[in-house]
This record gives structure tokens, sequence and C-alpha cells, in this order.
């Protein structure tokens, strides 16, 4: 004689014994494989793996120049950086400078701090060249002929050039 499950009442139940007894193997079976898809690869995530390159092509801008480019023209050489609207307009500053500073010494002086890329001895030769309207006294002094302004001039090694501090009276120079 046969058994039966207690549970199991008529036709209607064994049908759903007979589905859920199919169904639940093939959820069981999607399950797995939708985590092991969501899992990915274990060997990706591993920081000794070797990654993999993929060569591209060549880029669109690839192909792009300078040559239709519009140059800008040419502005007055001097040197880089805002000159004090006092500093005397004859005295040419080098080219290869720019301003590190300037500002008030006292009630009577002003300086200017450049940084040169020329060495000190061709930047003292470059003012002894440059300022021939003016007179070198000593070996830091110049004076204007005419009024006998002052201008006083330190230059310091500063590789790969040099440092030029002008000390120079204020507002009695023409302004530039």
């Amino acid at each position: 004689m046969k058994r039966r499950n207690p549970r199991i009442t008529g036709p209607a139940d064994s049908a759903v014994v007979v589905v859920v007894a199919l169904v639940a193997p093939i959820a069981l079976v999607a399950l797995t494989l939708a985590m092991s898809a969501c899992a990915g690869d274990r060997r990706a995530a591993s920081p000794d793996a070797p990654l993999e390159t993929q060569e591209i092509g060549a880029g669109p801008t690839d192909a792009l120049g300078a040559e239709g480019d519009v140059r800008e023209e040419g502005r007055a050489r001097g040197p880089a950086g805002a000159i004090p609207a006092d500093f005397p307009s004859d005295l040419p500053l080098p080219t290869s400078s720019s301003v590190a500073g300037f500002g008030v010494l006292s009630e009577s002086r002003r300086y200017l701090d450049l940084e040169s890329t020329l060495d000190p001895a061709a930047l003292d030769d470059w003012l002894r060249q440059r300022w021939s309207a003016w007179r070198r006294e000593g070996a830091r002094s110049w004076t204007r002929p005419g009024d006998g302004q002052q201008v006083r001039v330190e230059i310091d090694a500063a590789p790969p050039g040099s440092r030029l501090r002008i000390d120079y009276p204020a507002r009695v120079l023409p302004a530039r």
C-alpha cells in the first residue's frame, strides 16, 4: 500500500507539488548564473593580474597643426612686468630681464629689482653701453650730467643669471 502525504488532499495539490518541484531547480540555476555574472572576472580585480592593452587608431585631432593659426605681432621690447611710473625714462632696461619687485626705500628714494638671464659681468657691460647718457662714478653709482641726480646699482649673482637693484630718486627724474 502506498503512503500518501497527509498534507496533499487532492489532485490540485499534487499539481502544485509538481510545479514547485520543476520550477525550484530552474530558479536555483538561474539565481546561481545571475550571481556569477554579477561577480565578474575575479582575475581582473586582482592587483597582480596583468592589465589588457588595446591599441587604437589615430584620433581626429592628430592631423591638426599650427600652420593656419593667427600669430601675434611682436610688441615693444622691454623687460617683462610692470615698471613703476616714476622710473627714469632715460635709463633703458635689459630686455633679458623681468621685474622682480619695486618699492619705497625712503621719502626721496625708490627701487626697482630685476632678474636677468645675463651673468653679472655681462649685465654690467650692458649697463655701460646703454647708459651712455649717465656718468659712472665708482662701482655702484651713476650720475646724470646737468642736474646731478644719482642712481645706485647693485648687481648680484642669481644663477642662472643675475639680480639687479636700481635705487633711484623719487619723482625727480623724468617719468617713463
